[in-house]
């Protein structure tokens, strides 16, 4: 090493152990810095394989999630399987018990079926016998007409017999004309006296032809006969007289050959 003054230089010799030791500091730190970076190193490297491992964990995890959720459907699509097997094969038994019973039941079933329908047919045509039938208290009479007329002052009278002293019943008239009768109505006065003894004149028209000249009343060709009620509800005494006039325009009406009275009893 040298050192310069103003005036002189002088030259030193440094000895070699002070060289040698900064060599061996030189190469310790050298050394340190080494293992400094090697420990980073194999840290970044820790921190990479720790962060592989983790996602491939993750990754298992995953597929062991799927796989366990694809295993419980199976397992649940197989149970509701097992289940409707179970409920087609029971349905199946029960339907076949029931076609059994029915097989084993066809000829009792059959019989009942019989006896129902037998009695519904004897109710029935009981019902109509009954209807037909007339009654003990039922009233029917009828009166001809002179070929000259009926005339305004010949009215026609009926005595109402029945079993019963009093009886409940529904009061028609009804008369029978030709094809030649010459008006479309006819207008009747019934006088009747109820069980009481009151005395009743009702005023009874008859439409016996429509607009256009056709008869109403039944029958056909040369005579028809026109029914209709006098009272609907009527409580008559036995013996009482019932009788009927005309009391058109015209003295004597002409083409009446009948005049009946009806009573039918109300049941």
């Amino acid at each position: 090493v040298l050192f310069r003054s103003d005036t002189t230089t002088f030259s030193v010799r440094i000895s070699p152990v002070l060289t040698k030791r900064k060599n061996a500091r030189r190469n310790l730190l050298t050394l340190r810095s080494n293992k400094v970076a090697n420990l980073k190193a194999e840290k970044t490297n820790q921190k990479a394989t720790g962060s592989v491992a983790n996602d491939s964990l993750k990754s298992l995890r995953i597929n062991l999630s799927a796989r366990n959720n694809t295993a419980d459907r199976v397992r649940r699509v197989s149970n509701r399987e097992n289940r409707a097997d179970v409920m087609i094969s029971i349905n199946l038994s029960q339907i076949e018990k029931g076609l059994k019973k029915m097989k084993n039941g066809q000829p009792e079933m059959k019989m009942q079926q019989k006896r129902n329908s037998l009695s519904l047919l004897l109710t029935f045509f009981l019902l109509c016998l009954a209807a037909c039938a007339p009654g003990r208290n039922d009233y029917s009479g009828f009166v001809n007409i002179d070929d000259s007329g009926w005339a305004y002052a010949s009215p026609v009278t009926f005595n109402l017999h029945h079993e019963d002293s009093v009886a409940f019943g529904e009061l028609k008239v009804a008369v029978r004309h030709t094809n030649s009768y010459p008006y479309s109505n006819l207008w009747l006065e019934v006088a009747y006296d109820d069980a009481d003894g009151v005395l009743h004149k009702d005023t009874v028209g008859m439409e016996l032809a429509d607009v256009f000249g056709n008869w109403l009343g039944k029958g056909s060709g040369v005579q028809y006969q026109f029914e209709t009620t006098v009272n609907g509800r009527l409580r008559h005494a036995a013996g009482h007289g019932v009788t009927v006039r005309h009391i058109m325009r015209a003295d004597t009406l002409p083409d009446i050959n009948l005049v009946g009275v009806t009573f039918l009893e109300t049941r």
